[in-house]
């Protein structure tokens, strides 16, 4: 059985170059509720996943509220993935940039 999401990713900004993720909004995942965000970097999200972090995307309902999406995985050791395609890219979906 999979781990709980420990905090969820709503949105990503790209590098200059258009291909890869930078940096992610980040919301802590409660019992409860989700906190609102933080941003968070790409070295710091690998860090977290290969600690043992549990991340999910996340998008939001009709009513504004958001709502778990994929799991987030590593792929190759450098690749943030929410699927099980193999191409060598980060691919979180269809996450809106900030």
């Amino acid at each position: 059985m999979a781990k709980k999401a420990e905090f969820y990713i709503s949105g990503i900004r790209m590098n200059p170059s258009g291909n890869q993720i930078e940096s992610f909004r980040r919301h802590k995942a409660t019992a409860v509720s989700v906190e609102d965000c933080d941003y968070i970097s790409r070295h710091a999200i690998l860090e977290d996943i290969r600690n043992g972090v549990n991340y999910a995307t996340a998008f939001p309902d009709k009513d504004g509220n958001l709502r778990k999406g994929s799991t987030i995985s590593i792929f190759k050791e450098k690749f943030l993935r929410s699927n099980e395609n193999k191409s060598e890219k980060d691919n979180l979906g269809n996450l809106p940039l900030i």
